[in-house]
């Protein structure tokens, strides 16, 4: 090859494509892809993680909750057979101290099984009867004597009067917490309105304090600690009895528990005898407190 060019070598580098991506620019863009599927992935799989740890957790602790009241419902049932067998030592025992005069038996005192409904909240059907009770019913239920059967009635006060010496007379601590373990059923009439409900009351005493309950059908149990009730009225002394639906009540049942802050439970006993009963019993646990 002749000319100014012959024998020279000359190098010519490829040129690159114009119109498509570089190889390294794909790889870059599916590194970057495979990364956002892999962040996706791990975020879902963290949020599936972390709801099922709530779920179990939640189950755990319904769990726990229905265990923690499975034992209250047991300890409150066996407290109940409990006092229901010292009752009946109780009984015997008054039994041999009020020879001839009966037991102080109160109609108020349940049987154990209506005793155990009214004072364990776990059980739904363990409720006490007759909530909703009229003013007339309550009248009602007082005994009317003929008047040609007044000598009789007399005779009967004053034996009652007479057995009620004896009673308070043998009265201790003992036979007082026992006597309102037992609990009763009296209509009590409320504070802020002109209402009355039948109410299943009755008295505990634990290692810490001594409170007195009272609870209705449907409702939530209330209390008051034993050391606030400052005094115990008989009759009608309290504003709830002076209201037009506590007329037709004789004065004879009725009753009023004092307690500090100016408040008052208002009671109704189903006879006579059992408001006298209460009365005594109440008058002498409050009595060393008392003013």
């Amino acid at each position: 090859m002749a000319g100014p060019l012959a024998g020279r070598f000359f190098l010519l580098k490829p040129s690159k494509p114009k119109d498509s991506e570089t190889e390294d620019t794909i790889e870059r863009r599916q590194h970057k892809t495979g990364r956002q599927k892999r962040a996706k992935s791990t975020e879902k799989a963290n949020m599936a993680s972390s709801t099922k740890a709530a779920d179990i957790q939640s189950r755990e602790s319904l769990l726990s909750e229905n265990r923690r009241l499975q034992t209250e419902r047991k300890v409150f049932l066996q407290t109940i057979e409990s006092q229901q067998r010292t009752i009946a030592v109780l009984t015997a025992k008054l039994e041999a101290k009020f020879p001839g005069s009966g037991t102080p038996k109160s109609s108020s005192s349940p049987p154990a099984e209506t005793a155990a409904k009214a004072t364990d909240p776990q059980d739904g059907n363990g409720k006490p009867p007759a909530v909703v009770v009229t003013v007339s019913d309550v009248g009602a239920g007082e005994s009317k004597v003929p008047e040609e059967n007044s000598g009789n009635a007399v005779e009967k006060k004053e034996k009652e009067e007479e057995s009620l010496e004896d009673f308070t007379s043998k009265l201790d601590e003992e036979i007082a917490l026992q006597y309102l373990k037992q609990g009763a059923f009296f209509i009590k009439f409320n504070q802020g309105n002109d209402k009355s409900s039948r109410k299943f009351v009755w008295l505990s005493k634990s290692i810490l304090r001594t409170e007195l309950f009272w609870k209705s059908q449907g409702k939530q149990r209330k209390s008051a600690i034993l050391s606030q009730i400052t005094a115990v009225l008989k009759g009608k002394e309290t504003k709830p009895f002076n209201r037009p639906s506590a007329a037709e009540v004789s004065k004879d049942r009725c009753f009023s528990l004092l307690i500090g802050g100016g408040n008052s439970l208002d009671l109704v006993a189903e006879s006579p005898r059992i408001r006298d009963e209460w009365v005594a019993c109440m008058q002498f646990l409050i009595k060393p407190s008392s003013p």
